[in-house]
């Protein structure tokens, strides 16, 4: 059974009870982060994207090392940089042009940075990404979660006390989920859950309406999944770090440069076997062989779910039941540039209870962050898969809609776009974990478990603990360069 839901809420949901906090929906995002890229990372218009394109690469051309690390991620750059501390001679073999994996820092808008991938420090006390905040002096800055504005379809806002009845009530859904998991010895969906409540509750449609908008951004946006393909019972089977969220005015790319310092890195080669026996790794590119005595894999949980890379032996088959039995969310952005400002200066978070539920319900004031009039709106789970579907202009013309119901048809157009499809990006296919209904929390340590003494995991999905989170990536990778040693 997983922990108590009225005492421990996830992510996001203590910060917005006003309790200290971390973490989501990415991963990306990672991702939003998610939690949380495409066949290009993004696509845009008034620039194209760069992320941490900087070649970390040495003049190295030797392919063998003691250890290989698949994966530039955030997870594979810590691993190798503790290996290398150890002694031990590594390589990081990376498909894309770039380092970061789903961390991609954004700067093809003149003067402007975001983040296409993951975005915040999930609780920045006891968190190692604030201990490299603190070494290189990187500037970052807090999201206030509670000032916000929710509107309704019409546009207009609701007030105070319809604002604090639905966190009443969303209490109250979190002690219903955790009386339904008490009672039952059996899992079901975190929709049913829902459905049984409002059954039992029988609100106004009004509410009703706003209820299941208000769900939608504090859980499906924050975990990228749908209420019917999150468990019941373990859900929110993670931990959280105390303290802020914070946002990177330079760009999470700063953490990255920090972590690929001094590594051996071999940008494009996309990995198509790995194989493992008592002589060691071997690990097939689209260029070559690279072999070693261990090796890391720190492949995303989509990028195993796709079958994309082949493993000889085959994996384990309780590892390969930990990769069906977890899920793989999305969570993607939408930044929109306009000439000038027209929102309120005093409020950094906008919600919109639309006619479709999760489309374009969650904005951000980003002003503070990129140094220009941006605006950045978050879909996830079914309804970004739909939107990736659909082109950059109808998917600006739908995000445009919103904007006009909350502040009116006069404000401008925007002067440029930016939108991300992490379930395409063939190097992630998805923005982060989740934990789907008959699944929980022993398939992430299945996830990372090591196999033969050859070959280990890390990545966020290999975490029980910080499971969809930057950090939780970080220190997968510090457990596999410990594990090995």
């Amino acid at each position: 059974m997983s922990r108590t839901l009225i005492h421990e809420p996830s992510r996001r949901q203590i910060l917005r009870f006003g309790v200290a906090a971390s973490v989501a929906g990415m991963a990306s995002a990672l991702i939003g982060c998610p939690r949380k890229s495409e066949s290009s990372p993004s696509s845009s218009s008034g620039g194209s994207s760069t992320g941490e394109e900087k070649e970390k690469t040495s003049p190295k051309t030797t392919r063998r090392a003691d250890v290989l690390v698949i994966g530039a991620g955030v997870s594979g750059l810590v691993a190798a940089q503790k290996l290398v501390k150890k002694g031990r001679s590594v390589i990081v073999v990376e498909g894309r042009d770039r380092v970061g994996g789903r961390v991609h820092t954004d700067r093809s808008w003149p003067g402007v940075t975001v983040d296409l991938g993951a975005s915040w420090i999930h609780g920045q006390i006891g968190n190692p990404i604030s201990e490299i905040v603190s070494a290189k002096k990187i500037v970052t800055k807090a999201t206030n979660w509670e000032a916000r504005v929710v509107f309704d379809r019409d546009g207009h806002p609701l007030t105070n006390a319809q604002i604090d009845d639905l966190e009443k009530r969303y209490k109250d859904f979190l002690a219903h989920v955790e009386h339904l998991r008490k009672e039952s010895d059996r899992d079901a969906t975190l929709k049913s859950a829902l459905d049984d409540y409002l059954a039992d509750e029988k609100p106004s449609a009004d509410v009703r309406r706003w209820f299941t908008h208000w769900v939608n951004t504090e859980i499906e946006q924050d975990y990228a999944a749908d209420l019917d393909d999150l468990s019941r019972d373990s859900w929110d089977d993670d931990k959280q770090m105390e303290g802020d969220d914070m946002l990177f005015p330079g760009g999470y790319g700063q953490i990255i440069d920090a972590l690929a310092e001094g590594l051996d890195v071999r940008l494009g080669e996309t990995v198509r076997r790995i194989s493992h026996g008592d002589d060691g790794v071997t690990v097939d590119t689209t260029s070559g062989a690279f072999t070693g005595k261990y090796a890391v894999v720190t492949l995303p949980l989509g990028v195993l779910k796709e079958g994309d890379v082949e493993f000889s032996p085959a994996l384990p088959e309780r590892k390969k039941q930990a990769i069906d039995a977890l899920g793989v969310g999305l969570l993607d952005k939408v930044y929109l540039r306009f000439p000038s400002a027209f929102w309120p200066k005093d409020k950094q978070v906008f919600k919109y209870a639309g006619e479709h539920v999760g489309e374009f319900a969650e904005w951000l004031d980003m002003r503070g962050v990129a140094s220009a009039d941006v605006l950045l709106a978050f879909n996830a789970a079914k309804v970004a898969d739909e939107l990736e579907g659909r082109t950059d202009a109808e998917i600006e013309e739908k995000a445009m809609r919103a904007l006009h119901a909350m502040f009116g048809e006069s404000i401008p157009d925007p002067s440029a776009k930016l939108v991300t499809r992490w379930r395409k990006d063939p190097f992630a296919r998805g923005s982060y974990s989740h934990i789907p209904p008959g699944a929980d929390s022993k398939d992430h340590d299945a996830l990372a478990a090591p196999i033969a003494n050859r070959l280990y995991f890390a990545g966020e999905a290999t975490r029980r603990d910080y499971s969809a989170t930057v950090h939780g990536a970080y220190l997968s990778g510090v457990a596999a360069a410990e594990s090995i040693g």
